[in-house]
């Protein structure tokens, strides 16, 4: 992770990498312009050494890896969703997904409940925003109705953690770690419950733990 050295604190990375070592979605949240694709770059390159790996973008940007798959989709002919459910039939361990901006974040979820888990960034300014983004894009296919989508975001089977980069103290780092907790009665749009893990404490100027995980994977490690 030294791609990311003064973005994220190394036992905050070492968190994130454990993390999809026990099957849990990364989902990389920021601005335009905020370091979403780097910090996505610098994981994938991390766990890359260690599991399968395939990648989907518009158009290449993140880098190659030993045991990976990149599919472009503007040269594949498909839609981004089609490219998602095409690489389940290849037995990867991550499915990294270049920006999140329809349909496709449905195909993700799918194939997170399945037991392909993986990373994907998307544009908003905010963890909860990020994960209302998630589930407005999930739905837009019209497949799945706003509740059953809701309930796989924070579902036991779909586990999340969401990363949020952008300025912070004046300069461009990762600002808050969440990991999305379990809600059976949640509405959908409404705040997703979540346990911060790590936020930005502007008198200390850098990120801080202040929680810690509460899913099962995670309990005892950090």
């Amino acid at each position: 992770m030294c791609a990311c050295a003064g973005v994220i604190p190394r036992p905050a990375a070492e968190l994130l990498l454990d993390a999809l070592r026990h099957g849990v979605t990364i989902l990389v949240a920021g601005e335009t312009g905020s370091g979403k694709t780097t910090l996505t770059a610098a994981l994938l390159q991390a766990i890359g050494e260690e599991r399968r790996v395939i990648v989907i973008e518009d158009a290449r940007e993140l880098p190659a890896v030993a045991d990976s798959v990149a599919i472009e989709v503007l040269q594949s002919g498909m839609t981004f969703a089609q490219c998602v459910r095409l690489t389940l039939r290849q037995r990867p361990d991550l499915v990294v997904l270049g920006e999140v901006r329809g349909a496709e974040a449905l195909a993700m979820l799918q194939a997170a409940a399945t037991g392909h888990p993986g990373i994907a960034t998307i544009h908003a300014p905010d963890c909860d925003a990020a994960l209302r983004n998630l589930e407005r894009m999930a739905c837009e296919a019209g497949e799945t109705p706003p509740a059953i989508v809701r309930g796989m975001i924070a579902s036991s089977t779909v586990p999340i953690i969401v990363v949020h980069i952008g300025r912070y103290g004046g300069r461009r780092r990762v600002g808050q770690i969440v990991e999305v907790q379990v809600d059976s009665g949640g509405q959908s749009g409404g705040k997703y419950p979540a346990n911060i893990l790590w936020a930005f404490d502007p008198r200390a100027d850098r990120l801080t733990r202040v929680g810690n995980i509460g899913r099962p994977w995670g309990r005892g490690r950090h």
